[in-house]
């Protein structure tokens, strides 16, 4: 077995398997060998199906023998999020309320993937609900970073970026509220993405509740990948309506290759004094963007949306705090008015008062702030007619070291104290207007943590932040970078 094939992408791995260079049999034991190495150091992946995998694998292999191609993962090895359901695996979400459930269905996605060949040997760590953004829960413990250990993995997808970036998967479906996909990308030099809101089913990942069928306004799934063209692969393959709901429909979507680097027009939101971004990043991002000049990005200019950048913020969080918090009980919402109560004749009016507010809001609030939510959405789209693409940060720190729940956490940048919730803004934009977002590769600090730059684009134009992104991380050279095997 060629020892570097852990570090191949999706892509390469199914075109050695269609092309028989290598067995999906052989894949499939390369990295269940390396998770037994090298996953009790950094805990990424939680549950693993070898009986279920193996048996799939020979069936890939066989079927191939016969001249059957599944699809464009035929017999590709994958892991997959912890809060997805996948028939005959454990989905817990981090939560011991769930320790016992197992689906008796696909997650809509996760079946797009298995329709497409791929097989699902592992589930890899969240957070308890997806909800931090660090990963570390009392079902399955700390997840490390796949750089060093002793520091943060990001959150939610903290298990999936770390599973891609030590060569223990080939590739990753993870989800996006609040940058769960794209902050972990950045902590461990892998590409993440979320797709514009609505083009992919979000039936059968918890958050809701096993069984729901219910869809929230601001989550969705999203592929993870060490290469951009296993991003456009995965989202190729999973995008497109709920059979569920009898929405099947899978409208195109413009695709057209960044053929002149110097013809995009970029905007440039590099840091902002509601969520300033560490002077360790800053200098990263800084190098990136003269770099990217030298290779033909030349048309950047500095350039926010046309809109109140913190009522935007605060919008995020109470709309989130509204769709998070539905199901708070009675005796706990009471608890929160009157701790809202209490805010308020002390004037704080912080993001963690902004989510009270949300979770206790009203159907008519609701509905008032989801007009204020179209208005900001018009205001990007007259900022996208004058910029074909908005680089920024997702982040602005690199990963710190394991701690308390980061939302809760006090944080230091440049010699400041914040708050860890408001490390949300830079991901909360993309998330309010279900505009595409995507992470990649863009340096490393003098400590060796990786950095990444996101690529924000208009509504549905997910191919385009797609193919930017692959060419800018190509310019720079930095995802082909990966961490030492520490065991």
């Amino acid at each position: 077995m060629d020892e570097a094939l852990h570090w191949l992408d999706a892509t390469e791995i199914a075109e050695r398997i269609r092309t028989g260079q290598v067995t999906a049999a052989a894949v499939l034991e390369h990295y269940l060998e390396r998770v037994a190495r090298i996953n009790p150091i950094l805990n990424c992946i939680v549950a693993l199906d070898e009986t279920g995998a193996r048996a799939r694998a020979a069936q890939a292999d066989a079927a191939l023998a016969r001249g059957e191609l599944w699809g464009p993962l035929h017999g590709v090895p994958i892991t997959i999020k912890d809060t997805f359901e996948v028939v005959g695996m454990p989905c817990t979400a981090g939560s011991p309320f769930l320790k016992d459930h197992r689906p008796t269905q696909n997650a809509t996605p996760v079946q797009r993937l298995l329709d497409a060949g791929a097989i699902i040997f592992g589930k890899t760590n969240v957070p308890v609900f997806a909800a931090d953004l660090a990963t570390d829960n009392p079902l399955h413990g700390v997840t490390g970073n796949a750089w060093d250990p002793s520091r943060i993995a990001g959150g939610s997808s903290g298990g999936s970026a770390v599973a891609l970036a030590a060569g223990l998967t080939s590739l990753e479906l993870g989800s996006d509220f609040g940058g769960s996909s794209r902050n972990p990308a950045h902590y461990n030099n892998v590409f993440g993405m979320r797709p514009s809101w609505g083009t992919i089913s979000g039936i059968g990942h918890i958050p809701g509740m096993p069984g729901s069928l219910t869809v929230d306004e601001i989550g969705t799934p999203g592929p993870m990948a060490r290469s951009a063209r296993d991003l456009r692969l995965a989202f190729d393959i999973v995008r497109g309506g709920e059979p569920r709901f009898g929405w099947v429909s899978k409208p195109e979507l413009p695709d057209a290759p960044i053929t002149d680097l110097g013809a995009l027009r970029v905007a440039l939101w590099m840091d902002d004094e509601i969520a300033p971004v560490d002077r360790a990043v800053s200098v990263v991002l800084e190098r990136a963007l003269e770099a990217l000049k030298v290779a033909g990005l030349t048309q950047q200019q500095a350039a926010k949306p046309d809109f109140d950048v913190q009522a935007a913020y605060d919008l995020y969080i109470r709309m989130g705090g509204a769709i998070t918090g539905a199901g708070t009980p009675p005796d706990q919402r009471e608890a929160l008015r009157k701790t809202l109560d209490a805010y308020d004749q002390a004037g704080v009016n912080d993001s963690d008062v902004q989510r009270t507010r949300g979770v206790l809001c009203s159907f008519a609030d609701f509905v008032q702030d989801s007009q204020l939510r179209g208005e900001i959405r018009v205001k990007w789209a007259e900022y996208f007619e004058r910029y074909d693409i908005m680089l920024s940060p997702i982040i602005g720190l690199p990963a710190i070291e394991h701690g308390p729940n980061y939302f809760g956490r006090t944080i230091t940048i440049n010699g400041q104290s914040h708050m860890g919730r408001d490390q949300l803004f830079w991901a909360a934009h993309q998330a309010l207007a279900n505009l595409p977002g995507v992470v990649f590769p863009a340096g490393f600090t003098d400590d060796g943590l990786p950095i990444g730059l996101q690529v924000t684009a208009p509504y549905l134009q997910d191919y385009r932040a797609i193919r930017v992104a692959e060419r800018l991380a190509a310019a720079l050279g930095f995802a082909e970078r990966h961490p030492a095997d520490r065991a």
